[in-house]
Parts: structure tokens; C-alpha cells; sequence
């Protein structure tokens, strides 16, 4: 007896492929979006190009760029600034700014002028004028470790290291001064401090905050030595 099998080959019709996302009209919207940022962080009509009014100083928010501080300082050259220095709280120059980043809803970080030197063994603005290294510049963070605080002056007659000494104490878990065996030795404002100020790693990226110098050229020429 002889048995016939018959196999029946089923065909599969693929699935058509999905037309390409159409993002045009997305893109548009970002576009948009930028030149709305754009406008609000470097354009005034009392400040020079790439710059906008910030309390009573010319701010270049170049938040589009990402680099590391010391390029960040030559881009402000660059552009007829340096890196925006805060070195008097009275002023409220620094409170002009932190009220003008939320306003624009910016997240973006910002280099500034500032930076712990080691010939001084100090953190110093650009003309090596001293920081203060607490309120209201600085920004308070949690640690997992055990840190102190104690209300007396600083040794080695050093008033502006109040702020690092209080931390050496009694135990808390949060801490304002920048750490001393640290190597995140270059000054931002950061969103994720409220753009108050920390010690971060001068060669991460971040975008750089100008002031306009009046006597520095404006053409767009990187200075080799800012």
C-alpha cells in the first residue's frame, strides 16, 4: 500500500514597511524654540551682540555650546567678555541673575569666573580677588558622609575659608563649602543647585557665562593666553 503526503506551503505576506517619520514640522518647533531662547539670553538693545541685559551687567548665555572651563574662558575672549565674576553679594548682581535663569526656564549649567588656584591654595575670582565660599553664592548639598560644622573663625586668620572650616565639626549630612581634597577645582552654576554655585570638574562640559568687557576687542578671535 502506498501513502501519498501532501505538504502545503503557507506564504507570508510581509507587513508593508511604515512610511519614514515626517519631523519636519518638529524640527520647525525647535527651531522656533531656539530662537526664542536665543533672543531672551543674547540680544538687548543696550548691550552688544551675543549679549543680553542681566541686572546691570552684558551677559553672553552661550548655552548652545558645551566645553570645559578653560575653554569656556577663551570663548568669552573671544567674543569681547571673560567669564562673569560675583565678587560683591550687595550688589545684587547675583541675585539679578539666579531670578533671570529661572524666569527664561534655563537648564542649562554654566561655567563662571572662578577657580581654586594652588599656588594660593585658595579659590579666587579671575583678578585673584578671594570668593566667599558660603552664602548666598554657594549651594548646600547632601552627603552621605558625616559632616561637621562649628560656628567659630577659621584658623590661620583665613575668613574666607569660614564656610570649609564649619563643615569639620559636628556631624550633618549636608555641606556648602567645596571639599579641600577634591579635584573638581572650577566654579558653575548648575540647574540641579538652583544655579547657585559648586566646585565641579574644570574639564566636564559645560556651557560658558560671559560678561562684557568693554576694552576687549570684539572679533570673534580665540586669545591663545585670555
Amino acid at each position: 500500500m502506498t501513502t501519498t503526503t501532501t505538504t502545503t506551503t503557507t506564504t507570508t505576506t510581509p507587513a508593508p514597511t511604515p512610511p519614514p517619520p515626517n519631523n519636519v514640522e518638529e524640527s520647525e518647533a525647535l527651531g522656533q524654540k531656539f530662537a526664542r531662547t536665543f533672543n531672551d539670553t543674547l540680544h538687548h538693545p543696550r548691550c552688544p551682540k551675543l549679549y543680553t541685559s542681566v541686572g546691570n551687567k552684558c551677559l553672553s548665555l552661550l548655552y548652545f555650546v558645551k566645553v570645559g572651563w578653560g575653554e569656556a574662558r577663551a570663548l568669552c575672549s573671544a567674543v569681547g567678555g571673560e567669564l562673569v565674576r560675583y565678587p560683591s553679594a550687595s550688589d545684587g548682581e547675583f541675585a539679578a541673575l539666579l531670578k533671570y535663569l529661572r524666569e527664561i526656564g534655563m537648564t542649562t549649567d554654566f561655567w563662571v569666573g572662578g577657580r581654586y588656584t594652588k599656588d594660593t591654595e585658595a579659590w579666587t575670582w579671575l583678578d585673584d580677588a578671594p570668593m566667599d565660599l558660603g552664602s548666598p553664592y554657594w549651594a548646600v548639598r547632601h552627603t552621605d558622609s558625616c559632616s561637621s560644622r562649628q560656628p567659630e573663625s577659621a584658623p590661620d586668620g583665613k575668613p574666607e575659608d569660614v564656610a570649609y572650616w564649619t563643615n569639620t565639626s559636628a556631624c550633618y549630612h549636608y555641606e556648602q563649602a567645596p571639599r579641600r581634597d577634591s579635584h573638581e577645582l572650577c566654579a558653575a552654576v548648575t540647574f540641579r543647585h538652583y544655579f547657585y554655585m559648586s566646585d565641579e570638574d574644570c574639564l566636564s562640559v559645560r556651557s560658558p557665562l560671559c560678561e562684557h568687557v568693554p576694552s576687549t576687542a570684539h572679533d570673534l578671535t580665540l586669545a591663545g593666553n585670555p
